[in-house]
């Protein structure tokens, strides 16, 4: 039997995986609506049909291509909106986990940031045998406090099927073998900056 099944995930990770299928599936499916009715419009107020007897022009026959391309790029983005803030943020259902706010300074001024993670970061212990499956910390765009503009600074998942552990910090993206608390101490790590020091 996999060692994920064994291990016996806590049920805010299942849901994160049955939340993030659902999301995908709705944003999917309602951008195809709109890509739809969007293409039409444009159709229509750019000529970009040709009229019965008339020759369509050369640039046309490459705007099949530009409006796939385009409609992919817009579908990817569009799902990353919804999935950072729906399921990555926790906003609106937490379903289990563990959010806190911080800000930047040690928790104490600068822009705001949302740590939220799922499992054990109690991690600097020495007899660690808790389990560590995801965690993130986002920080606020400059201009603005809204979650649809706050960027992932750190985002660290546990892939259960593969065993692998995909990680983002900033723009470099990593999938690589890593146990529990490794996961928990780079969570820790990048979170703790964002966090109130006691003395």
């Amino acid at each position: 039997m996999h060692e994920f099944l064994k291990s016996r995930p806590p049920l805010a990770y299942t849901w994160f995986w049955i939340w993030l299928a659902l999301v995908s599936a709705g944003t999917l499916s309602v951008y195809k609506e709109i890509a739809g009715i969007a293409g039409m419009i444009l159709s229509s107020v750019f000529g970009l049909g040709a009229l019965p007897g008339e020759t369509a022009a050369p640039w046309l026959d490459v705007a099949p291509w530009l409006e796939q391309i385009v409609l992919y790029v817009a579908g990817i983005l569009i799902w990353w909106r919804a999935t950072k803030v729906m399921v990555l943020h926790g906003a609106p259902l937490s379903l289990g986990m563990k959010i806190a706010s911080g800000r930047q300074d040690e928790g104490k001024t600068g822009r705001l940031a949302t740590l939220v993670h799922i499992g054990d970061n109690d991690v600097y212990g020495d007899n660690y045998d808790g389990k560590f499956y995801y965690g993130a910390v986002f920080r606020a765009h400059p201009n603005s406090d809204k979650l649809m503009r706050s960027r992932v600074e750190l985002l660290v998942l546990y892939i259960p099927i593969l065993g692998l552990t995909l990680s983002a910090h900033e723009s470099r993206i990593f999938i690589r073998k890593r146990g529990h608390q490794s996961r928990g101490k780079l969570f820790r790590l990048v979170s703790d900056e964002y966090s109130r020091k006691t003395k």
